[in-house]
């Protein structure tokens, strides 16, 4: 943004590895459909303020018949508990070290697990390039495409011995 006093006077600049950043910056948090690439919603502030701060914001514009996609430090029970309050669905990558319980291994290569307190299917997913590979954790509140993980079959089982997510 524009490097003038009333600016910098909420807006920081970094300092960054070469110097710095020339301008004052700010955070954008978008909610933005896949199909059409609309903007829906959006909030921003300062960068002092991080991502998951500004989310809570964004639950406005959330309902039943969507399903919202986030990466890992989105993960939070509390933001995934508020997120389904609106109806809404999510799909999320959860960091590697998480433990999730596996309560039942479905034919499909998804698990039946529990986030957050809530019913959840997870997937890891181990994509190769030719320079590396790469493990992806993720997780969905949908049992299928037309139903909840809660609807899905024992998935309030306790978990199955000895295996991981």
């Amino acid at each position: 943004m524009a490097d003038i006093e009333q600016n910098r006077y909420k807006y920081s600049k970094h300092a960054g590895h070469h110097g710095g950043t020339g301008y004052p910056q700010a955070r954008l948090l978008a909610l933005i459909a896949c199909g059409t690439r609309s903007i829906m919603d959006v909030v921003f502030g300062p960068t002092t303020i991080g991502e998951t701060t500004y989310t809570p914001q964004l639950l406005r514009s959330m309902d039943e018949g969507m399903l919202i996609m986030a990466d890992r430090n989105f993960a939070s029970a509390g933001l995934l508990h508020q997120l389904r309050k609106t109806g809404a669905q999510f799909l999320v990558r959860v960091k590697l070290g998480r433990q999730l319980p596996v309560r039942q291994i479905l034919p499909d290569g998804f698990y039946l697990s529990v986030l957050a307190g809530q019913p959840v299917r997870g997937l890891t997913v181990h994509a190769e390039t030719t320079r590396r590979t790469e493990t992806y954790r993720l997780v969905t509140s949908m049992c299928t495409w037309t139903r909840p993980a809660s609807a899905c079959p024992s998935a309030s089982t306790p978990a199955v011995p000895g295996s991981g997510a």
